[in-house]
């Protein structure tokens, strides 16, 4: 359906639909703007009061959205000791941690950094067709590179193009592009683009991933607020 969406444009596709309803019209939602275009992404990590008297909630952040067995068994473990034995997912593939007693906060909250709270990778080629590398440890790596710059920003690292990790909401975007991109032959960042105000403007980068870090870490320190930085990495 979004490859139809896409080559017909929506009101196009809007106009085919009716066609075949016939005496009926499709009534819009809204005549204005169903999205604010300037929303601000909000942030629920952390720790967070509840309605109810004397309890919180934690959101934690799962590095890279990806849980193994004995993590999860651990989370468990921390739900039942400091909760009510229960965990909630959430759109963003975190996980919340409801019913903490205020007295019990301490023991539980150990903060990840400021970068590592809110980074963000898709599938990668172990479980996607679309994807030709490897994204979570790349992610990490990335990260790791650029945590000495203390400052609040959302990583996302994809492979395809199919959105599975949210990226227009992300400040740091790494992501697929063609047309030989190839990072697992290459191992260089070979395309960068930098968008200021959700408009795009193509700066190419041939160099090492290491010199491609620092490009992203020089950048962040005199960046416009909201900007978003793309690495587009693919076939």
């Amino acid at each position: 359906m979004m490859w139809v969406i896409d080559e017909l444009e929506i009101e196009v596709f809007r106009s085919e639909v009716e066609k075949r309803m016939p005496g009926k019209q499709l009534e819009r939602a809204s005549k204005e703007e169903l999205v604010q275009k300037q929303w601000e992404r909000r942030d629920y990590l952390g720790v967070h009061p509840q309605k109810q008297e004397g309890l919180i909630y934690v959101r934690l952040h799962i590095l890279v959205s990806r849980v193994q067995a004995d993590e999860m068994n651990e989370l468990a473990n921390l739900a039942h000791k400091y909760g009510t034995g229960e965990l909630r997912l959430t759109v963003e593939q975190n996980i919340i941690t409801p019913n903490v007693e205020n007295s019990k906060i301490e023991a539980l909250l150990n903060e990840p950094s400021l970068l590592m709270k809110t980074l963000v990778a898709c599938t990668g080629n172990q479980f996607c067709g679309q994807v030709i590398i490897e994204t979570k440890t790349r992610a990490l790596k990335v990260t790791e590179e650029v945590e000495r710059e203390d400052q609040f920003c959302n990583i996302c690292y994809s492979n395809a193009n199919h959105n599975s990790k949210t990226r227009w909401e992300d400040k740091v975007d790494f992501v697929k592009c063609y047309p030989n991109y190839n990072l697992e032959d290459k191992g260089i960042f070979h395309g960068v683009k930098l968008a200021l105000s959700c408009g795009f403007r193509r700066i190419v980068v041939e160099s090492d991933s290491h010199s491609a870090i620092r490009f992203l870490t020089n950048g962040f320190s005199d960046r416009v607020p909201g900007c978003l930085v793309s690495y587009l990495s693919g076939r």
